[in-house]
């Protein structure tokens, strides 16, 4: 039986949430985007994901705000292109933006090892 693994992206540019369903769909992964942080805070509040990528600088609000407001129980991962984010509390790791395929994929597997 295979365990489901449940992986959010946020981040306000669609073109990015694009390319990470693209990257989900290359490894065989389910990855949910979301471009607003409201319906990921919903989102998250309904089913609990084993990893929430949140994107820093976000429309209207920091990704450390959005993090506060998501269960302690989810794996948070900060994206961002800052080279010193303001802020790492709350958050597992850090995705420095730009990434690729590869930066993305580590990540997950070493959580996913970590769950299973």
């Amino acid at each position: 039986m295979t365990e489901k693994f449940e992986i959010y992206y946020l981040d306000d540019e669609q073109d990015l949430c694009d390319i990470v369903e693209e990257y989900g769909e290359i490894a065989n992964i389910a990855v949910s985007t979301f471009t607003n942080h409201e319906n990921a805070i919903a989102a998250c509040a309904d089913t609990e994901p084993d990893i929430l990528f949140i994107d820093y600088r976000l429309q209207g609000i920091t990704g450390d705000k959005v993090a506060q407001r998501i269960s302690d129980a989810v794996t948070k991962v900060l994206v961002t292109v800052e080279l010193q984010p303001p802020t790492l509390a709350g958050f597992s790791s850090v995705l420095a933006k730009p990434f690729d395929l590869k930066d993305f994929l580590e990540i997950i597997t070493k959580y996913r090892e970590a769950k299973f």
